[in-house]
């Protein structure tokens, strides 16, 4: 019988340890008040600063930040918006891990973002889409989620911290947004996020994607392979079918991608720079001269083992682009598109080749 009840002990402090954990790992930090009746919320983390607001026992709230010397907690006041600081001894806090520390505060109450779901369920997406945004997670009927961006004019949606980690997109006529003169436009509503200005994309319908030199599969020219959900800045695409699109991965690496596999944000603002021919449209050419062999590389850089193939005196190709300096011309190699130094390539037309890295 002791052998039995100490079995059940254990697999009940297994079973708790296994459920506590994750939460406190990957959810959103949270004080809830246990020690005190009431609990004075403080303009700074101070018992000399002013008393913003008093909250009970039992009430919860999410955590902003701490103090430099992990004795006070900032939280967010729903629905106003409006951060105040506790003191930590009076709160139980919970999956505190990645909370940031704020120092000592300003001289008067800070003030966040906050948007309030008032719907049951309210899809969170990768990019302010209701048709091509990816669905992140969904967020629910008056939960209350910290605002960092928004689109630049309407269809109104606004950019939210999510539970799990990250951010996502919501559309703001389904959630009362507090503050939003103090939220920064971070999508204009063309497709293109801002600053700076791209088309953005990610794939779908595979577990990994060939990132190519070339819109062709049948050569040997892959640079890498991106995995399903990874995004990425949509360039260029070809002119007719099958539709392939030019990107660049954050990694700073530029190819291209069968477009079957890949959700795009805005297709129609994206240049054709590829004729499905094989020939980029520019009508310029290139022949190698000063040399007996020419690299042909990856990028417009010598330095790095990226050669993808090796051309001869004489020989001419379609130029297609060039670099910001014009020393580096980027060509066509019987399908393959890469880089060669300027020094060995008479080029036709220099001037009407566009600029490509």
């Amino acid at each position: 019988m002791r052998k039995f009840l100490l079995l059940i002990g254990l697999l009940a402090v297994t079973a708790l340890s296994t459920v506590a954990s994750p939460a406190q790992a990957q959810g959103t930090p949270l004080a809830t008040v246990t020690t005190a009746d009431h609990l004075n919320v403080r303009v700074t983390p101070s018992t000399q600063s002013g008393v913003i607001a008093v909250i009970d026992r039992g009430m919860t709230f999410q955590v902003l930040g701490r103090s430099s010397d992990g004795l006070w907690w900032q939280i967010l006041l729903p629905p106003s918006g409006q951060a105040g600081w506790i003191s930590g001894q009076y709160v139980q806090v919970v999956n505190a891990v990645s909370v940031p520390v704020l120092g000592t505060g300003g001289p008067g109450p800070a003030t966040v973002s906050t948007a309030v779901v008032t719907t049951g369920s309210l899809n969170a997406r990768a990019i302010p889409d209701p048709y091509t945004g990816q669905i992140l997670t969904t967020v629910s009927l008056g939960t209350v989620h910290v605002v960092v961006g928004k689109t630049s004019g309407e269809p109104l949606w606004v950019q939210i911290n999510l539970p799990g980690g990250g951010t996502g997109w919501i559309n703001a006529g389904y959630a009362n947004v507090t503050n939003l003169s103090l939220v920064p436009v971070t999508y204009n509503n063309s497709g293109q996020p801002q600053p700076g200005g791209y088309v953005s994309g990610y794939v779908v319908n595979v577990y990994f994607l060939n990132v190519r030199t070339a819109p062709n599969p049948f050569v040997n020219n892959v640079i890498t392979m991106i995995a399903r959900n990874q995004t990425f800045q949509v360039v260029g695409k070809t002119s007719g079918e099958p539709l392939w699109i030019e990107i660049i991965l954050p990694s700073g690496v530029r190819g291209w991608v069968n477009s079957d596999y890949t959700v795009v944000s805005n297709m129609a603002a994206v240049p054709v720079t590829y004729n499905n021919s094989g020939q980029q449209q520019t009508g310029v050419t290139g022949t190698v001269v000063n040399c007996y062999f020419l690299n042909v590389r990856s990028t417009p850089n010598p330095f790095i083992q990226n050669v993808l193939a090796v051309i001869a005196r004489n020989q001419t190709f379609p130029v297609v682009g060039k670099n910001s300096t014009g020393t580096w011309y980027q060509i066509n190699v019987n399908g393959v598109i890469g880089w060669v130094n300027g020094d060995f390539l008479y080029v036709s037309n220099p001037g009407a080749l566009p600029v490509t890295f």
